[in-house]
């Protein structure tokens, strides 16, 4: 009985304490914002589920068949996975015979495209060609469904509002880039995946040396995260820097004592010749596949200099950036993550699914900034919006069509530009990454 007046007395505090809640938010004429925005936030957080769960669902009709870009990443493990020789690896004359023998009718094989990965990437996804080709593509869905959501819930955990929070989770179900990945059977969600996970383990545990192992893996997964290995030099993280160049040396090893040295030598010598081959594929998309400046800066000049310097451009403002203190490590993973993109000459519509740290980098600054003040703040508020917008735009059916899918390259110029010079005016948080000086 006590108990129970005890509760009734609970429950009357708290019913009383709503109602003068409410009364306070009436008064002050908040009341319909109030609940508007609760109902548009839970509204965006159902869209993004139905979208999410209907990109699963439509895969291949329910798995009805492998996708594209998989069926490359198969055909490397099966050969390290059944010992075939590593000189075979990127042959592709053969790899096209030994795809319509085992993979015809499973996954299409284009007539310039081929396994262009690091040799590592092939050992340590060996594992995949245990399985019929089916059932890998199967599980390579499961996985990537997996990560990525994980991923997802490492990074909702920088956000401490809940409307906020649901807003970034709205966005990266419904997020185009992951959805092109999902189709494709590429490997961004993984690279993703792996740097999302450094990020929390530098920034929510202060655990930098795993952190940079990590990292290094997803560097022998592909090339182009080799620029968070400069981002530790950069910012004289020695910890997280032998992090990475361990986890470089430790599979460059394994790998090379599994196919020793010649596809080391080989992908070293004709990476950029296999690449300039490969990208020939992208050109049944028409004329807007790729969103880099490589595509715009010579159409405007007429030369690739321009690109180039551009390129040179964005770095030095890079390493300033990351240098400037304060820092934080969130803001610098978003950065250097934009920068990847921006001096690629290649940015299909899957790769972008890294500017998930840039949106989120930019809720938090939403956050920061929250209610009303002066017209800068308001202004501040009215461009990172539109900048969301822009990059949850709609997916590669409608963008593939264009010249240039402007919308993806006007949200990595605005986001590097907004990061870079504009950091936010707030407290920074407890594990940021900082210079030892």
């Amino acid at each position: 009985m006590i108990w129970l007046r005890f509760q009734c007395c609970q429950d009357k505090h708290a019913v009383k304490r709503q109602f003068h809640r409410w009364r306070y938010l009436i008064r002050t004429r908040s009341f319909p914002n109030h609940f508007a925005v609760t109902a548009l936030t839970w509204a965006l957080l159902v869209a993004g589920a139905a979208v999410f769960i209907h990109r699963l669902l439509s895969l291949g009709a329910v798995f009805g068949d492998s996708p594209v870009d998989f069926g490359y990443f198969y055909y490397a493990a099966n050969l390290v996975w059944h010992h075939g020789s590593p000189s075979h690896l990127y042959d592709i004359g053969r790899e096209h015979r030994w795809m319509l023998a085992y993979l015809s009718g499973i996954t299409p094989v284009h007539p310039y495209d081929q396994y262009i990965y690091p040799p590592q990437f092939a050992v340590l996804l060996a594992w995949v060609a245990a399985f019929a080709p089916h059932t890998a593509s199967i599980i390579w869905y499961a996985l990537s469904t997996v990560f990525y959501l994980s991923s997802i819930g490492f990074l909702c955990t920088i956000i401490k509002s809940n409307h906020w929070r649901i807003l970034f989770l709205s966005i990266a179900l419904m997020f185009s880039p992951y959805g092109s990945d999902l189709m494709l059977g590429n490997v961004d969600w993984l690279i993703f995946s792996l740097l999302s996970l450094s990020l929390y383990l530098y920034r929510n545990r202060n655990m930098r040396l795993i952190a940079g192992i990590v990292v290094g893996i997803s560097i022998v997964l592909k090339i182009t995260p080799i620029l968070f290995l400069f981002l530790g030099l950069a910012k004289k993280d020695w910890r997280y820097t032998w992090g990475v160049v361990a986890s470089l040396i430790a599979t460059t090893t394994l790998s090379f004592l599994v196919v020793g040295f010649e596809p080391f030598r080989y992908y070293l010598t004709h990476f950029l010749s296999m690449s300039a081959l490969s990208a020939k594929n992208a050109l049944i998309y028409g004329p807007g596949w790729n969103s880099s400046l490589s595509v715009l800066l010579p159409e405007l000049s007429g030369t690739s200099f321009l690109f180039y310097l551009a390129d040179a451009l964005i770095l030095f403002v890079t390493f300033k950036a990351v240098r400037k203190p304060p820092s934080d490590s969130l803001r610098n993973y978003a950065l250097v993550s934009v920068c990847m993109l921006l001096i690629s000459p290649v940015v299909e519509d899957h790769h972008l699914i890294i500017l998930l740290f840039s949106i989120v980098y930019v809720i938090r600054t939403l956050e920061t900034v929250e209610g009303f003040g002066p017209l800068w703040h308001r202004v501040r508020l009215t461009i990172l919006s539109i900048l969301l917008v822009l990059s949850t735009a709609v997916g590669p059916s409608t963008v593939y069509n264009a010249v240039i899918p402007l919308h993806y390259l006007v949200a990595m110029v605005g986001f590097f530009i907004w990061i870079a010079f504009f950091p936010p005016e707030g407290r920074e948080t407890k594990l940021s990454m900082v210079s030892p000086e």
